[in-house]
This record gives C-alpha cells, sequence and structure tokens, in this order.
C-alpha cells in the first residue's frame, strides 16, 4: 500500500511540473487545418447513436425512471438468490487429500498408506501428478500426511476439478476403508495458517470434561454426516494417543540411592534423544543426536531395562524403582466438527 501511495505522489508530481515544463518545450501548436482521429467514421457513428439514444431518454422520462426504480428494488432478490462466500470456487487445477493414520502410527507407515493412496489418485483421468507431504504440520506429526493433487490445464481435461474431488471421495479413499484412516479433500487454502482445518463450516465445543466432549463431537459429527450435499465431516478431537507413564516408587528409590532427577534425565536423553555433535557434508550441517535404539525405547519392557545411576549401587535398572503403564491420552482439549458442502 505504502509503494502504489509512494508512487501516484511521485507521478503527480511529474504530472504538475516536469510534463507541463517539457510540453512547453518540444511541443509546438500546428498551424493549419487536418482531421482528428474523432472525426473518423467509427467515433462519429457512436457520436451519432448517442445523441439518438440521450434525445429518446429525455423524451420518455418515466420510462426511464420506472426502469431504475425496477433494477434498484431488483437488488434485494437478487441478492437473496445469488450465492455469496468469502472466496468464490474457482477451478485452480489442484486441491489436496488429508490423510491421518490411526494414533501410533509410526512416520514410515503413514507415508507409506499416503504413497498409496497419491498412486491411485493419479490414475485418475485429468490428473497430472502428485506430492505426498507426511508431517508437515507445526506439530511434526507422524501420522497426518497431505496429498497434493495436481490436474491438467483446464482446456485439456473433461471433468472439472470439483468433479475429481468427488471421484476421490467416492472411488479412490473407498478402497482404504480398512485402514482406519481419517481423510478429507478439499482446494489448496488461499490464506493458510491459524491452526483450523480447510473448512468452509466448522463448530467449536469447549468444555472441562474431555469425555463429554468426545460424546457430543461425536453426536454432532454424525448429524452433520446425514445433512445433504455435506462431506469430509471430521472433528479435531483426536482420542487413543499411545504414551508411556512411569510411575516412580519414591521409597524404592531412596533406599537404592536413585534421584528423581537422575531417572527424569536418564528417559530424556534414551527416548527423547540429545545433541551431541553436528556434521557438515555438501554444504549442509546435521545435528547428530544419541537416544536409544527403538526396541528400548518403544515399549514398557524395554524401558524397564534401562540403567539408572544410584549413589549406592553404581546403576540399577530402572525396573526395581519404577512401573511403566501405557494408557491412552487425547491430543487435544477443543472438538470443532467440521465440513465442507
Amino acid at each position: 500500500g505504502l509503494t502504489m501511495a509512494f508512487c501516484i505522489l511521485v507521478s503527480l508530481l511529474v504530472a504538475f511540473t516536469l510534463t507541463p515544463m517539457m510540453s512547453s518545450r518540444w511541443l509546438s501548436v500546428g498551424k493549419g487545418g487536418g482531421h482528428s482521429s474523432k472525426d473518423s467514421r467509427f467515433f462519429r457513428a457512436l457520436d451519432t447513436g448517442y445523441e439518438r439514444l440521450l434525445r429518446w431518454a429525455m423524451a420518455h422520462r418515466w420510462v426511464i425512471v420506472t426502469a431504475s426504480l425496477v433494477a434498484l428494488v431488483s437488488i434485494v432478490p437478487l441478492f437473496v438468490a445469488v450465492g455469496k462466500d468469502f472466496l468464490p470456487k474457482n477451478d485452480e487445477s489442484q486441491f489436496e487429500v488429508s490423510v491421518r493414520t490411526p494414533e501410533g502410527t509410526t512416520l514410515e507407515q503413514t507415508e507409506l498408506v499416503a504413497t498409496r493412496i497419491g498412486r491411485e489418485v493419479k490414475r485418475l483421468p485429468g490428473v497430472a501428478y502428485t506430492v505426498v507431504l507426511v508431517g508437515n504440520d507445526e506439530r511434526r506429526t507422524a501420522n497426518l500426511a497431505t496429498v497434493f493433487v495436481k490436474l491438467q490445464d483446464i482446456g485439456k481435461r473433461q471433468e472439472s476439478q470439483f468433479a475429481i474431488m468427488d471421484q476421490v471421495r467416492k472411488v479412490v479413499l473407498p478402497k482404504f476403508a480398512g485402514e482406519q484412516l481419517r481423510t478429507s479433500v478439499s482446494q489448496v487454502a488461499a490464506i493458510s495458517g491459524g491452526g483450523m482445518a480447510n473448512k468452509e463450516i466448522a463448530f467449536s465445543i469447549s468444555g472441562p470434561d474431555i469425555q463429554k466432549l468426545a460424546e457430543y463431537s461425536k453426536r454432532l459429527t454424525a448429524a452433520l454426516s446425514k445433512v445433504p450435499g455435506v462431506v469430509d465431516v471430521d472433528t479435531t478431537l483426536i482420542l487413543g494417543k499411545p504414551e508411556m507413564s512411569v510411575e516412580l516408587d519414591r521409597r524404592k528409590a531412596a533406599e537404592l540411592g536413585v534421584q528423581v532427577a537422575d531417572v527424569a534425565d536418564t528417559l530424556r536423553v534414551m527416548v527423547g534423544g540429545r545433541k551431541i555433535s553436528t556434521y557438515n557434508e555438501n554444504g549442509e550441517q546435521y545435528e547428530v543426536r544419541a537416544r536409544a535404539l527403538p526396541r528400548w525405547r518403544t515399549d514398557a519392557e524395554g524401558i524397564s531395562q534401562m540403567a539408572v545411576p544410584s549413589v549406592k549401587l553404581g546403576t540399577v535398572s530402572l525396573d526395581n524403582v519404577a512401573r511403566s503403564r501405557s494408557p491412552r491420552a487425547p491430543r487435544r482439549w477443543t472438538a470443532s466438527p467440521a465440513g465442507g458442502w
């Protein structure tokens, strides 16, 4: 905006100062006759037609007034009848398929499922190519993937973008019904960010009881699914995320000389990992992180065998001072059932 404002101000300054001065020096008033471009046959016919139309309008003033009133009154019913939207739906020759695999699915498994979906979508007529992105959200969610679909030019395909999107919903995605996926097909968001899904309609539910949230969001989602024309109904409330809880027996830990901070630090390094160095390759710098092998950090049995420091015995295994369990935890405390028409 500031750029345009300064450009207009500079143009105004030039028009008021430099242009008149240069015109007085370089241009001269021609003498003699001649015909201008407005004397041509085209402009003469246009001028004559406009003059006749103006004379007719002045001779039939009430007709013009009545037509103006009808046009003014017709604005209300036309506004009601015409579809309205913040951003109109255009055939942009692209859309995306959002895929969420069951909670706890690894990045590699999610990539495999999303790649299979992208391969099936690419077989549809009119699709140019697909691009699979896994864990590309702000939280780097391992079980969340996006399949970007690029269509051929609108003049080279018979089906519209929205018809191909319906084919993905009705033909491609039902093939993966056994995968327990949560999917949606939507246009590429013109305005991204904000943490909300690219949905046309969204209902927000919040409250202190997560079980009630789950119940209400499920009922609302089921009701929305029955509305004609509604597709891709889903909720942001994600239950069943696997987590591991380690409960320390403080009495045993005190007897064996194990500090709570040492247990926490051991789990942080062995499970989460810690940066220990960096190395450069082909102009890129990479972090070197140390952590336990997957078989020792992905289940309760492996974690229970980790050695923790002891001031009395040197080291002891974690199962001597703590017990672990694997509850299912929610990912969010708000539910937002949403869908598109």
